[in-house]
This record gives C-alpha cells, sequence and structure tokens, in this order.
C-alpha cells in the first residue's frame, strides 16, 4: 500500500482556526470550558455551636475561622474544619454591646458599636488585647453604621456624621488605627436615622486591589470608588429582588442576595446572584437558598452567607465546574472546522483517527460533509462556506440548521473509524462535546487521511462490487489496515523510545535498565533522565567519592557532605578532641560519612535508597554511614556552621510600623500567674519592664 497523506490537527493554532462555542485550547488539547462554581461545604447551626445564644453578627478572618458576636456580647472564634469553638470576650466585659458589626484584618477584630463605649475599637483576636479606638473623624463625632474589610491591612466604616444626620461618610482605617482616607458625596445620603437601618441600606464590599463598592439596596445603584477613595463609576444592577448581602470575590464578579421573605406556598426561590464587576447578571449561585444577612469572601474565595433569622452559617467552597453552554444551558461544546483542502476534486476521503480522554459519562461525536465547492447561499448572498461557519457575528443556531440540512453523517466516541459517503476536495468536521458536571472529554489531537485505500483493493474485483451496498467487507478488512499502519509507524519511530527525553514512565525504566540501573517508583522521571545521562562518567567514577557525590545529588537535588577518616587527623591529634570526633565519625579508619539535610530525606524509604545507593558507589573496602543534620544546634553533635546552624543579630520586636520594643524588655503578667497566653493586655493585666 502506499503512503497515506493526511491533515493533522494537534497545536493550539490549528483548533483556534475553526469556530469554538463554550470550549477551550490549551496545549494538550481542546475541552469544555470550565467556570468556578459553588457547592456546599459544609452548614453551621449556630444553635449547637452557641446553645442558648442568638448571633447578632459575624466576620471571617484570613485563616477562615469565624468570629461570632451573640445577643449576650460573648464573642466567640470558630474554626469550621475543626469543629472548634473558643470564647474569645465572655459578657459583662462592656466594651461593645450586642448590636455591634464585626471585622477582621489580619489578626485584628474591630467593632463599629453606635451604642457602646466606644464606637470604633480594634483588639487582638489572639489575647482580646486592645490596641486601638476611635470616636470622631477629625473633630466631627461619629455615629458608625456597619464595617467591612479586605482581610489584609485596612477596614472601611460607613458611618454618620454628627453635625448633619443626612450625610454619610465611609472611613478607610489601616488595621493600626490611623485613618487614610475619606468618602464624602452628595449621593452618599439616607433617609434612615437608625445605625442598623442605613447599614441595610448601604452596602459595601471591597475588591483584592483595594478598590470599593457601595450597594444602595433601596435604589440597586452601585457606587465605584478608587483605593484613593474617588468616584470611578456609577451603574444600576437589573434586578427587582430586594438585596441583602455584598461581596466580591477576587476575580473581579460580585454577590448580592436576596432579602425577601418566602411566600407561605412555593419553592424557595431566593438565591445568591452572581454578577460582573459592572453588574451585568452572569447566573445564580444554585448551592444555596434563603433570606441573606451577610455576605463574605475570603481570599481563597470561599463564600461564608449568614442567616441571622435561621441562625445559620453556610460556607459554600469554590471548585472548577464545566461551564453551561449559552442559550442552552446545556453541558456540551461545538467546534466547527475550516474546509480542509486536500487540492484534487473527486477524491474518496479515508478515515478519521481521534487521540482523546473521554471519561465515563461523556462523548465525543463528529460529523462531517464533503464536497468539491466551497461556495454557498445565505440571506441570498453568495458566501464561502468558511465564511460562513466562522463568522462570529452569525448565530450559532443558523450555523447548526445549515450542518444539519447537508445531512452529514454522524460518529461517536471513534478513536479510528472510516468515512463513508466523504466525496470532494473539501471536508468540513462539526465535534460535539457533551460532558458532566465534573468532568469533561479532551481531544489531543486528530487526523484525517486521504484518499480512500484498503485492504480490499488487493482482493479479486468481484469482492469490491458485492461489497458496494454494505461496506461491510471494507470495514473488516480497515481494521487489519489500521494494525498493520500503526505497526509501520512504530517500526518507523523506533528511534523515539531509545530517547531519555522523549519518554517517560515504564519506557524510560526500560530504558534506564540497557546501561544497569535498577529503579522503582520512588524514582522520578526527572531523576531518572539524568541519570541515564550521566551514566557513562559515574561508571568512570565507581568507587570515588565524587561519584557518590554526584549520584546522591541526582537522586536528592543536593550534593551531600562526605568526611573521610584522613581529614580528621589533625583534630584527633588533639587529646581534647579525639573522643568527640571518635563519637561523631567513628574510630574505624575504612569507615566515611555522608552529611545530609533532614529536609531533602522525606521518608524512611528515601533514606533506605540513599543508603542503598552509597553501598553500591563505595569500595568495596569501605562502609558508608548516612548521617541526616537536624536544623537545630547541640553542642558535641553533628552542628556545622553554615551548613545548619546560623548565627544572627538580635532584632527588635516590632508592633507595627512605627513602634517596637527594645530586646532588652521583659513582658510580666501583674497576677505572675504564668499565663500570658490567655490575657496578655498591656496596662490591664500586664506590664513591660
Amino acid at each position: 500500500m502506499n503512503d497515506f497523506q493526511y491533515f493533522s490537527l494537534n497545536k493550539p493554532t490549528d483548533w483556534l482556526k475553526g469556530s469554538l462555542h463554550n470550549l477551550e485550547v490549551g496545549e494538550d488539547g481542546i475541552r469544555l470550558m470550565q467556570t468556578h462554581k459553588y457547592g456546599v461545604r459544609t452548614v453551621l447551626d449556630l444553635k449547637e455551636v452557641i446553645p442558648n445564644s442568638l448571633v447578632q453578627d459575624c466576620a471571617m478572618a484570613m485563616n477562615g475561622k469565624v468570629f461570632l458576636l451573640d445577643d449576650h456580647t460573648n464573642v466567640w472564634s470558630y474554626d469550621s474544619f475543626n469543629k472548634h469553638a473558643e470564647l474569645l470576650f465572655r459578657d459583662g466585659h462592656e466594651l461593645f454591646t450586642p448590636h455591634a458589626a464585626i471585622a477582621a484584618v489580619a489578626d485584628v477584630l474591630v467593632f463599629a458599636d453606635a451604642m457602646g463605649s466606644y464606637p470604633i475599637a480594634a483588639y487582638s483576636i489572639n489575647n482580646a488585647q486592645a490596641l486601638w479606638s476611635l470616636s470622631a473623624w477629625g473633630n466631627i463625632p461619629i455615629i458608625p453604621c456597619s464595617i467591612i474589610s479586605d482581610s489584609r491591612e485596612y477596614v472601611y466604616v460607613l458611618a454618620i456624621c454628627e453635625d448633619t444626620h443626612q450625610h454619610l461618610i465611609v472611613l478607610k482605617i489601616h488595621r493600626t488605627g490611623g485613618i487614610t482616607g475619606f468618602f464624602l458625596h452628595d449621593l452618599l445620603l439616607t433617609d434612615y436615622s437608625l445605625p442598623r437601618e442605613i447599614a441595610l441600606q448601604w452596602q459595601m464590599t471591597t475588591s483584592k486591589d483595594g478598590h470599593l463598592y457601595l450597594l444602595h439596596t433601596d435604589t440597586n445603584q452601585v457606587l465605584h470608588l478608587s483605593p484613593d477613595s474617588i468616584l470611578l463609576t456609577q451603574f444600576e444592577l437589573n434586578t427587582t429582588e430586594p438585596l441583602s448581602g455584598f461581596a466580591m470575590d477576587t476575580h473581579g464578579q460580585l454577590y448580592v442576595g436576596s432579602g425577601r421573605e418566602l411566600e407561605r406556598h412555593g419553592e424557595d426561590n431566593r438565591f445568591i446572584q452572581k454578577l460582573d464587576q459592572d453588574g451585568v447578571w452572569l447566573n445564580n449561585v444554585s448551592a444555596f437558598r434563603g433570606k441573606v444577612q451577610k455576605i463574605m469572601i475570603d481570599p481563597r474565595n470561599t463564600l461564608v452567607v449568614f442567616e441571622k433569622e435561621e441562625n445559620s452559617i453556610t460556607i459554600l467552597a469554590s471548585e472548577l465546574k464545566t461551564q453551561e453552554m449559552t442559550g442552552t444551558g446545556l453541558l456540551e461544546g461545538i467546534f466547527l472546522s475550516t474546509a480542509l483542502d486536500c487540492t484534487e476534486t473527486e477524491t474518496i476521503w479515508h478515515k478519521i483517527e481521534l487521540v482523546a480522554d473521554i471519561p465515563e459519562s461523556t462523548q465525543i461525536r463528529i460529523s462531517y460533509y464533503a464536497s468539491d465547492h466551497q461556495h454557498m447561499q445565505w440571506n441570498g448572498m453568495p458566501v464561502t462556506r468558511d465564511e460562513f461557519l466562522s463568522n462570529p457575528d452569525i448565530p450559532i443556531e443558523q450555523k447548526l440548521n445549515h450542518w444539519r440540512s447537508l445531512e452529514p453523517t454522524p460518529i461517536t466516541n471513534p478513536q479510528d473509524a472510516l468515512l463513508f459517503h466523504a466525496t470532494g476536495r473539501y471536508i468540513w468536521l462539526k465535534i460535539d462535546f457533551t460532558g458532566n458536571e465534573g468532568h469533561s472529554p479532551k481531544l489531543s489531537s486528530l487526523r484525517v487521511y486521504y484518499p480512500r485505500m484498503t485492504l480490499l483493493s488487493y482482493l479479486p474485483a468481484i469482492y469490491a462490487e458485492e461489497d458496494k451496498e454494505t461496506g461491510f467487507l471494507e470495514r473488516f478488512l480497515a481494521l487489519f489496515g489500521t494494525f498493520f499502519q500503526d505497526m509501520d509507524q512504530q517500526i518507523a519511530g523506533i528511534a523515539k523510545y531509545l530517547d531519555p527525553e522523549s519518554v517517560s514512565g515504564d519506557y524510560l525504566k526500560w530504558l534506564a535498565s540497557w546501561v544497569g540501573i535498577a529503579s522503582d517508583d520512588h524514582w522520578t522521571d526527572a531523576q531518572l533522565r539524568n541519570l541515564i545521562a550521566a551514566a557513562p562518567e559515574l561508571y568512570r567514577k565507581r568507587g570515588t567519592r565524587e561519584g557518590i557525590e554526584r549520584m546522591i545529588e541526582i537522586y536528592v537535588g543536593e550534593r551531600p557532605l562526605i568526611i573521610e577518616y584522613f581529614q580528621l587527623h589533625q583534630i584527633r591529634s588533639n587529646s581534647d578532641f579525639s573522643s568527640i570526633v571518635n563519637e561523631l565519625y567513628t574510630m574505624n579508619p575504612y569507615t566515611f560519612c555522608v552529611l545530609m539535610k533532614a529536609e531533602r530525606i522525606e521518608s524512611e524509604k528515601q533514606r533506605s535508597i540513599v543508603e542503598r545507593l552509597i553501598n553500591e558507589q563505595k569500595p568495596a573496602f569501605t562502609e558508608g554511614k548516612l548521617i541526616l543534620l537536624q536544623p537545630w544546634l547541640y553542642m558535641d553533635m553533628h552542628t556545622y556552621l553554615g551548613i545548619n546552624t546560623y548565627l544572627s543579630e538580635p532584632t527588635l520586636l516590632r508592633l507595627d510600623n512605627s513602634s517596637s520594643i527594645p530586646n532588652n524588655s521583659t513582658l510580666i503578667d501583674v497576677d505572675m500567674d504564668n499565663r500570658l497566653d490567655t490575657h496578655t493586655r498591656l496596662g490591664l493585666d500586664s506590664e513591660i519592664e
């Protein structure tokens, strides 16, 4: 048989020539697009977390802990991963009231309390120590209404200026207590007088780059401020749903919750809406339904939803899921190729080959159409079929209707399939991808072979005549034709199996055995490639110090330190040190020590492999002793300056960017009961000497 010719699609540039719908192209192939979707990780029934209490507000720290303020002014720190609640503030402290709003920034918990003794006050989340407080903006007293944080550096407080109760102000406050910016505008007005009503009317959130967004829930207007508190844009959310809860993730997408009461009968259709940074609706977070009091998002885009009426918190984790196709809502995608031109009319196309990963319950379906002509009619105008299929302004529905009119032949999940009734100079392909929620088929490469050549041509002509109607014999012989073709290709490409840079896995281990290397699963492909490349050099240096160092360096990534008996002769001659040297390095003149950092050996299996390498590479009359160096200082032990120990200058203890404690200061507990981790509130129950 003569050699086939073929078209190959296996690079991103090949796929991008066609028309893609809900598909993404990568270096390893083409697959359905993925998007971040939320699923419920856990639901906290706060009646069980904090019995006999009703949570009034909550805040989330960067480490994932949730802080809960209850109606008795207790503040709890709750670790949702370990399901452990710890009391941070006990009632009776008189520092704030149950009406306070809270926010966590870095290691600081900030309270905004219009009815408390301190309007804005910050405390350490580690030991509840008071850090700073604010009660005015300049000389103007303020009444705080709500507070949010960007989790890293700043909190934003929405407050009433007491000189005029209709104007509101947003203060940008550093976690150390300094006011670094403010926003005061005619748009920031209110008809309400109670702080809790204003907090519901105006809600805030921040982006990861420090932009502030304010939502007016009565009008659905959003104000977008720069990090310098300058009004950049103003837009309106296109929704009739009463809104409550406002947050932005690290991708710049907004989330707004529903404040609507549930009707007595009917399904709960109160969803959190996901919008882009301009307020355009994207989709609903279908994993959650209910009325929202507060939405919080941490730097890992974990969504925390507080339902005050239900006294519960729902934690939603973001995961990559298959994206639905616009218009149909189905987990599918479509690829329409441009024409593959073989340059000869009446060519009979032979077969199609795919290299694809098709998980269970997913599907790849290919249909094709061949013709000697490129032109077609569309809206009464002559155009080429490529222009029609690749035009982004033509809706996909019209393209699919045209494709169905061609009556193409479909093939489902083909790996190697003959093409029937495909005659013409040009051939077009339509590839349908169908996935499920978590998986997508991936097409790595595709080949279209031509012209038609089968083993049927080697049989008497009568067999071809009898097979015209059914094509059974041609399909049957094609199985053997594919087998012979694959064998020819493997023989022609045998050289690539002898190149350690182009093979992996079992082939690489097989190639390593050619140079006498016995490997197991603890050797990575990269290590084996380096070992095979260095094999000639290692054989010449086998039994030498340099050979052992190089062999271990290939396996662990760092050259060890080898100490031989003769190197210690000068120290052994000193009677004061001889006993220590003998203890550390033995008295045997035929023993050498291999010193390695402990972090380079991650398991006992790796340690045994290193010891085996030492035994294989050492001279026959010697003994190699492996010593793992621990990263700490022990006198008269294996401690080496600059290797596993370092000397440094003592430094000051820095409290913030402008304060520090000298290195000769001592923190003293007033009650002298050594409970510094429990209470260290300077000026109250501890002092510095």
